[in-house]
């Protein structure tokens, strides 16, 4: 357990236990307990960060500029990419066959049209030129081959590896994660060695299981999931999700700039009505409050009521506004077409002329309810509306992992 790479890969039921799905653009982490009936019990909202390995690739790219000249490098992309490509895709290989403390150096193969603008630029070979630069502490060329020493390699990983060790330790710090005992590293770039090793000897205390085929552990989990997504009992929103609405004013708590006087009562707009919290634990397939809202309509507009469902990263948000906040999408009412049941906007932007007549006891008015409610199945969050006074529903769902 002290920083070896465990062959026993069997999880007990109460195990708890961290996934690091390290990929290419991202790394996303998920922290789970396993239930006694074997379901999975989510201990912490996803996180994660851009720690991939695209970040390595950028390192690599910016250490060919500063060898050939960025302007050279540019000329090679536009008039070759082929073979730029090829580089890259060589040195891809190398990172998942790279040994720490084995390995001396990487070699990458490069294109002779590097070599040939270089020197008829510059009037000298590159393999002689650096030998005379800081650079040629890092590398050396072998005829058409780019030799990069291990130091120099290991270099790519660090400021990568320094924001993902300390995110994790962030984590571990946390109080419903801090009896971790399990690390589970899968995504194509944990099978770099380096990544491996660095989380290992900074985790010393924690067993880690690192599946042999990396990649194919994160297509089988999600085949899995699809078969059976009640494989997840409960998972921790990552986001503040509601309905825009509002209210009345209320002097000291609400900003001079969000009130409005509609025939004498003042009004507090673009209200964010939280229905779940960043954090709270949510029951997967179990039906949360219904909450209502009031609109006044007249027989005159269009059938239709328009719901904005928002997401925010804040735990409290007040307006939907709030730079924290992002509409999900927009849930329309489609009402049966008699005139007493059309509903108005459930926002109040732009409604003042219906708010006014409404409010001023014009008899063509009415009010009518629609109850909203949220609810999770999978990955999936979904908004259920129903109309009062018809009993209709209509429902939408969005990506509960965004």
């Amino acid at each position: 357990m002290q920083g070896k790479r465990m062959t026993d890969n069997a999880l007990e039921n109460g195990t708890k236990y961290i996934v690091l799905d390290i990929g290419g653009g991202t790394v996303d982490v998920t922290a789970h307990e396993i239930q006694r009936d074997g379901t999975l019990r989510e201990l912490y909202q996803a996180t994660g960060g851009c720690w991939g390995g695209t970040t390595i690739d950028l390192e690599f790219q910016i250490l060919l500029s500063t060898i050939f000249g960025s302007d050279i490098i540019s000329k090679i992309n536009d008039e070759y990419p082929n073979e730029m490509i090829d580089v890259l895709l060589d040195f891809e290989m190398k990172k998942r066959s790279y040994e720490p403390g084995v390995t001396s150096h990487i070699s990458i193969k490069c294109p002779s049209y590097l070599f040939e603008v270089y020197e008829k630029i510059h009037g000298v070979s590159i393999r002689e030129d650096v030998k005379t630069t800081c650079t040629g502490k890092k590398v050396k060329f072998v005829r058409d081959k780019l030799l990069i020493y291990a130091d120099t390699y290991e270099g790519f990983y660090t400021e990568t590896l320094d924001k993902l060790v300390n995110h994790l330790r962030q984590l571990l710090h946390v109080e419903t994660l801090s009896d971790i005992t399990t690390l589970l590293l899968v995504g194509g770039f944990a099978e770099s060695k380096v990544i491996k090793n660095s989380i290992v000897t900074n985790f010393p205390l924690v067993r880690v299981i690192n599946p042999d085929d990396c990649s194919m552990a994160v297509l089988k989990g999600a085949v899995l999931f699809g078969h059976d997504q009640k494989a997840i009992r409960s998972r921790i929103s990552k986001c503040s999700y509601g309905i825009g609405t509002h209210v009345n004013f209320h002097e000291g708590i609400h900003p001079e700039t969000k009130k409005r006087i509609v025939n004498g009562i003042e009004i507090c707009d673009d209200i964010f009505d939280i229905h779940v919290r960043l954090g709270e634990r949510v029951e997967i397939s179990q039906p949360r409050l219904e909450k209502i809202y009031h609109r006044r309509v007249q027989p005159d507009f269009s059938n239709t009521a328009s719901l904005y469902v928002y997401a925010s990263t804040s735990k409290s948000p007040m307006f939907v506004t709030d730079d924290s906040c992002t509409v999900l999408g927009c849930l329309s009412i489609a009402l049966s077409g008699d005139k007493d049941e059309k509903v108005q906007s459930a926002l109040p932007v732009d409604t003042d002329k219906v708010i006014q007549s409404a409010l001023s006891g014009d008899s063509n008015t009415s009010v009518q309810s629609v109850l909203v409610s949220f609810h999770y199945v999978g990955t999936e969050l979904g908004v259920l509306v129903r109309v009062a006074k018809t009993g209709k529903v209509l429902g939408a769902k969005f990506d509960f992992l965004c």
